[in-house]
């Protein structure tokens, strides 16, 4: 159970597991890489999970063909040509409307939705529960 025969069963595991180990040192500094640039992106008031779902998008782009995004991008330039008249370059407003929207779409959520209770706080949550509720049995409440 050798590979080539040029060395024993536990060279072979040896070797493997020395280049398992060295890629995956690179990838948590890759890992560590993305992560400070999203938190760039945070620092300067983008959403970096909007960042995070193009990137991801744009690797499926990759994966499964780019030749039909390219043909569907080029439908969508037809059709607003139609729009906007056959020659005439897009419009100011629809430029502002556009960068507007964009900047919407990436910015940073608001800190006004509610954050999910942490731990100790579903747990003080719980116990108070339990402890209402073992009191209505006793018949004190």
């Amino acid at each position: 159970m050798t590979g080539a025969g040029d060395g024993s069963i536990d060279d072979l595991v040896r070797g493997f597991v020395r280049r398992v180990l060295n890629l995956r040192e690179e990838r948590k500094a890759i890992s560590d890489d993305i992560a400070g640039e999203l938190k760039e992106a945070r620092a300067r008031g983008l959403d970096s999970r909007k960042i995070t779902e193009v990137c991801q998008w744009l690797e499926k782009v990759e994966k499964h063909g780019r030749e039909e995004m390219i043909m569907a991008e080029e439908m969508f330039n037809i059709y607003r040509d139609i729009a906007e008249g056959a020659g005439r370059p897009i419009a100011e407003e629809f430029t502002e409307k556009r960068d507007k929207a964009l900047a919407e779409l990436f910015a940073s959520p608001p800190d006004e939705k509610p954050k999910a209770p942490t731990l100790r706080q579903k747990a003080a949550s719980t116990a108070l529960t339990f402890a209402a509720i073992s009191k209505m049995n006793r018949g004190a409440g």
